[in-house]
């Protein structure tokens, strides 16, 4: 009974603690473009064009959901690292297994509309012209990113053959110019990488492991421009992950990182030349500092 009336009181402080945070800012450095999402986080308010794309997401979203317990097959497959994972070597299946996921969890796993209004007004605003996606899933995720208005091209991997499918449906209802390529990561990149236009907007989901996150950033980054957006996915869904985000935010070729604590955002530079600035954001984002103990994909 105490703490249901303490709740209240505790929203209403953190509340006023992350607005605080969120007007200091600007005279803090922090980059223009990205401002606008994380006010968004604050305010959970954002403008009525963003509002009816997310309307029109979460709407397909209801729809992939409907059908319940239908089942769709899921490939896993083999990743940089796992065989040397310390952290969740004994949570995943084999390499090569098939997974089913209802339909209703295949709807739950692309980005709630809280996050995919985030990363739409970060590409928006950055006026994300090409857009590369790690981990597809159903393209919810990928339709918030790639219905901003600048998006010219979305390309996005998925190693399921189901859900490249599923996605196919999916994406061309808000992204004018997607491309779902069905492979595994590095296959894919190894195909793309060579003649694929510098990327704007690179999103890292689908292998939340230290060794893979780490492996995949460094091997997009020479084709990523100069002052390109990178969002890792679920830094704090582990320790490992956890980890892998506090090697990252010391590489030098990201100017700014931010920690929302559900996500990481970075800036990349070209040169390299001076140790990036930092913001802990989790306040912003009012996700507070746990760091996740996942059970693993079986259950």
């Amino acid at each position: 009974m105490l703490k249901s009336a303490v709740r209240p009181f505790v929203r209403a402080a953190r509340k006023i603690a992350a607005r605080s945070q969120l007007r200091k800012l600007p005279g803090e450095g922090f980059p223009q473009n990205a401002l606008p999402a994380a006010t968004y986080l604050v305010s959970g308010r954002a403008d009525d064009k963003a509002e009816e794309i997310a309307d029109r997401i979460e709407a397909e979203r209801n729809r992939i959901s409907s059908f319940g317990s239908q089942k769709v097959d899921i490939l896993y497959s083999p990743k940089p690292g796992s065989a040397g994972s310390t952290v969740t070597v004994d949570l995943r299946p084999s390499h090569g297994d098939i997974m089913q996921f209802s339909m209703e969890q295949v709807a739950r796993t692309g980005k709630t509309r809280r996050w995919g209004l985030f990363m739409h007004l970060l590409a928006r605003e950055h006026r994300s012209a090409n857009i590369l996606e790690l981990g597809t899933c159903a393209g919810i995720s990928g339709s918030y990113i790639g219905s901003s208005p600048h998006c010219r091209h979305l390309r996005t991997i998925e190693g399921s053959p189901a859900l490249a499918e599923l996605a196919r449906s999916v994406l061309p209802l808000t992204v004018s110019n997607p491309t779902v390529i069905n492979a595994l990561f590095d296959d894919a990149l190894d195909d793309i990488l060579p003649t694929i236009e510098p990327i704007d907007f690179l999103f890292i989901d689908g292998h939340h492991e230290k060794i893979a996150t780490i492996h995949y950033w460094q091997r997009i980054r020479p084709k990523l421009s100069d002052g390109a957006i990178v969002v890792f996915d679920d830094i704090s869904w582990s320790q490992d992950m956890r980890d892998g985000w506090n090697e990252l935010v010391r590489d030098r070729y990201f100017s700014h990182n931010m920690d929302f604590g559900t996500v990481g955002v970075c800036i990349h530079r070209k040169d390299g030349a001076r140790p990036p600035r930092q913001w802990d954001l989790r306040t912003i984002a009012g996700v507070g500092k746990a760091v996740g103990n996942p059970h693993g994909w079986r259950n």
